[in-house]
């Protein structure tokens, strides 16, 4: 054993601190509700005894994960941060464990200490993520990006816009009038046919009437349509994906290994969608990543409105995975403002791959200052 081999070994966790930050971050109108203008993130730095440090990002969504930010901060502070003090930071098994047994559920608070921790082990190696899980099998990903529920005027419009800054993929939200959402496909379709295109119900339908949307929306080419059904309906999921030849996504269905296994039992998903504060963090969407390969299904990594960094944490995961070779769901990068972190290259349709140490994202303002 080196003696940089040794020092890492020695490496423990000392401290866990957060930040809440309110950033303008304009969310879609969906089924669930109109869109949102400000949501607060929970930033996370994870300090060992010899000063080296990871950062990782919260972006809550309540409709899914039942957590907002103040909420986030208070679970880290007080119970999981204080949780995995002493461990090495490499034990990102153990860390896992540690993080469970103190507190169910919490994903998202969990993630963000996950991805705080791979950055700090990146940080530490002087390597990227994407190295730690086996390294990338591209140099950039292609980005795709939503629109919210408006009219077709409005909908064509800000399609137009996006594919004038070089989009390729566009996802519809859908899921609260079935005759406006096929209308609304119908037309994108027809205005840009060479547009790969997307559609998210959000859990809007019940089983009969999605499989009368789709079998409406069926010549329209979708790469697929997403989450139909409410999440708990897998024998409707199940129903729908034999009913049509669209594929069917699931995101809301799909939190765990668990959940996987019973989706794939039952043949009910095509495609998952794969969000890092649903699974934990990052090695928990990895082994559902890995089933998924494993049984043909493809993967979609959807960032929850994130910033900077929880969108680097999205792409290393996705340039490392060989069934996530669709576009990732990032937006264009300019989504969220008073963004406190920089580093990522955005060029029409295309982000890249950072190349520096851990995330390689740094804090371009100190969130955690007193």
């Amino acid at each position: 054993m080196n003696k940089e081999t040794g020092s890492l070994n020695r490496e423990t966790i000392d401290r866990v601190e957060t930040a809440l930050v309110s950033m303008r971050d304009d969310t879609l109108a969906t089924s669930y509700g109109p869109s949102v203008a400000r949501r607060d993130h929970v930033f996370v730095r994870v300090w060992t005894t010899s000063g080296a440090f990871g950062l990782g990002e919260a972006s809550p969504l309540p409709h899914f994960t039942g957590e907002v930010g103040d909420e986030i901060k208070r679970t880290i502070d007080h119970a999981l941060g204080p949780s995995i003090r002493g461990l090495n930071p490499f034990d990102i098994t153990k860390i896992e464990t540690a993080l469970h047994r103190r507190l169910p559920h919490h994903t998202t608070a969990k993630a963000a200490i996950i991805t705080a921790v791979y950055d700090l082990v990146g940080r530490l190696l002087d390597l990227p993520v994407y190295r730690l899980l086996g390294g990338k099998l591209r140099d950039k990903v292609e980005i795709a990006t939503g629109v919210g529920i408006g009219t077709t005027s409005a909908t064509l419009t800000e399609v137009e816009q996006l594919v004038a800054r070089g989009v390729g993929t566009v996802k519809l939200k859908i899921g609260s009038d079935p005759k406006r959402d096929i209308a609304i496909v119908r037309a994108v379709r027809e205005r840009f046919p060479e547009l790969k295109l997307r559609a998210d119900a959000n859990q809007g339908y019940t089983p009969k009437v999605a499989v009368a949307v789709l079998r409406e929306i069926e010549d329209c080419d979708l790469q697929y349509v997403e989450q139909p059904v409410a999440a708990d309906d897998l024998v409707g999921l199940q129903a729908v994906a034999a009913a049509t030849s669209v594929r069917i996504a699931v995101d809301e269905s799909l939190y765990s290994l668990k959940n996987a296994m019973g989706l794939i039992s039952l043949r009910a998903a095509d495609v998952f969608v794969i969000k890092l504060i649903k699974t934990s963090g990052i090695r928990q969407a990895r082994a559902i990543m890995e089933l998924a390969q494993a049984s043909h299904i493809p993967c979609v990594v959807v960032s929850p409105y994130e910033g900077q960094l929880g969108m680097a944490a999205d792409i290393h995961v996705a340039a490392a995975s060989p069934n996530c070779t669709w576009a990732v769901e990032l937006g264009l990068g300019d989504r969220v403002e008073e963004d406190p972190c920089e580093g990522l290259s955005f060029h029409r349709g295309y982000v890249e791959v950072p190349m520096g140490p851990g995330l390689g994202i740094t804090l371009s303002q100190d969130v955690f200052a007193p």
